[in-house]
């Protein structure tokens, strides 16, 4: 254990300035170690410039990860203070409070674990090499929204640079976390004690329902609680596959603005375009203003939170190309906005039960498509409670203070006044 740590400070010291340099042959060290060490997790903000400043070095799709503000370095406290980190091996756990997105920074790799499928997200990590094949393997629970909440494990290999899900077990409607004792990994219920966020939360130890063993070489979960159930199909998150029309370069961008055409937005050029039940939208960023790149951003009103890519593509003369697309379900809400002109809008959007999406606008209260006498009626209803159900309460919040009331009410009827007016003009 002292070996690693020593090896761990030298390159922390020879790597300050970027601290993601790789580090070669850093996990052989591993065979030097015995035993199984579990970690908590505290949220902390320490190294996540240069993380993202890696993302965008590597042309990383930061997708879930695309707001910095959101994005923590998770601590690894081990259960045996004297025992190793999971940073002092030169792994680095992000995780985006918003979203739960988590990616792991391996030497010079960044590895997407879970992320933006509901529950917590990674919830505890350990570390063993319980194959004995020499390296680690990082062992992560976590708990995601498959249509029933629950709750597995996994572990990225270090030596294959692979994570593998166990989604042949689940856990119904309760969190998990690691415990590690005389070599053995335990999968243990967990109580949720607190709450502020995706990384910001409290999770107690309840009984041990499982144990991660190995057999003949394979890893494998071992059950001892019918609270970890087996499935007779496999249940893994999976990433859904980028639309083969999204830009890939920083050529494919320019072309896709053109073809699509551009509306100004502040002092940029911007499209967003609905294609494939997907939205893409793009700004293009001139070079005096490209040092920020947490551009494209969604309104709290939105029901999507998090564009499933987000990537910035640089164009060597001129400037960049900020792209991101967003998956919306049926019947849902979604606002994008240019972080650095807010409130100006690049889009607002709505889906309806089928998922068709289309372009809306704030007003149309009962989301047919247009301004009119019936929105109006729509809003008097429900606000005199004749009517329970309102069509779509972002739209009917004309005021956009998150709330609706006569103020609505007031300004839809300017709103009205003046098409009619410039109507009559015409």
């Amino acid at each position: 254990m002292k070996k690693i740590a020593k090896i761990a400070t030298a390159l922390l010291i020879s790597n300050l300035c970027f601290p993601f340099s790789a580090a070669e042959n850093h996990f052989a060290i591993a065979k030097e170690t015995d035993g199984i060490t579990a970690y908590s997790l505290l949220p902390v903000k320490d190294s996540v410039e240069g993380f993202y400043a890696m993302l965008d070095d590597m042309d990383i799709d930061r997708a879930l990860l695309n707001d910095q503000k959101n994005c923590y370095r998770l601590r690894t406290i081990p259960e045996n203070s004297n025992d190793t980190s999971i940073e002092d091996l030169w792994m680095y756990l992000y995780k985006d409070s918003n979203t739960g997105a988590a990616h792991l920074a391996v030497d010079d790799k960044v590895i997407r674990l879970i992320g933006n499928d509901g529950g917590l997200g990674v919830t505890s990590l350990a570390l063993g090499d319980l194959n004995k094949d020499g390296t680690y393997e990082i062992y992560f629970t976590y708990s995601w929204n498959a249509g029933t909440y629950c709750s597995q494990a996994g572990y990225f290999d270090t030596k294959t640079s692979n994570v593998y899900y166990f989604g042949d077990y689940m856990c119904h409607d309760s969190e998990l976390i690691f415990t590690s004792e005389n070599d053995t990994l335990a999968i243990c219920k967990a109580e949720l004690t607190e709450y502020e966020d995706k990384v910001h939360f409290g999770l107690e130890a309840d009984k041990s329902i499982a144990e991660i063993v190995c057999n003949n070489g394979e890893i494998e979960i071992e059950t001892l609680s019918d609270d970890f159930v087996k499935l007779e199909e496999k249940l893994e998150p999976t990433e859904k596959p980028l639309p083969n029309w999204l830009p890939k370069s920083a050529d494919e961008a320019k072309t896709f603005m053109i073809e699509n055409g551009t509306t100004a937005v502040g002092m940029v050029d911007a499209t967003t375009v609905v294609k494939d039940d997907m939205i893409c939208s793009m700004i293009y960023i001139n070079a005096a203003d490209s040092t920020r790149i947490d551009k494209i951003c969604l309104s709290e009103k939105s029901d999507v939170k998090a564009p499933i890519s987000y990537k910035k593509y640089s164009d060597q003369y001129y400037g960049d190309y900020i792209v991101a697309c967003f998956e919306m379900p049926s019947a849902s809400y979604l606002e994008i906005y240019d972080k650095r002109y807010y409130p100006e809008i690049l889009g607002t959007y709505i889906s309806d039960e089928n998922g068709e999406i289309r372009e809306a606008c704030k007003g149309d209260a009962n989301k047919d498509g247009e301004i009119s006498i019936s929105d109006l009626v729509v809003l008097q209803r429900w606000l005199l409670e004749k009517d329970n159900v309102i069509g779509c309460w972002q739209l009917a919040d004309v005021c956009d203070d998150d709330q609706i009331n006569a103020f609505d009410i007031v300004k839809l009827r300017d709103i009205l006044f003046e098409k009619n007016n410039f109507i009559s003009a015409k």
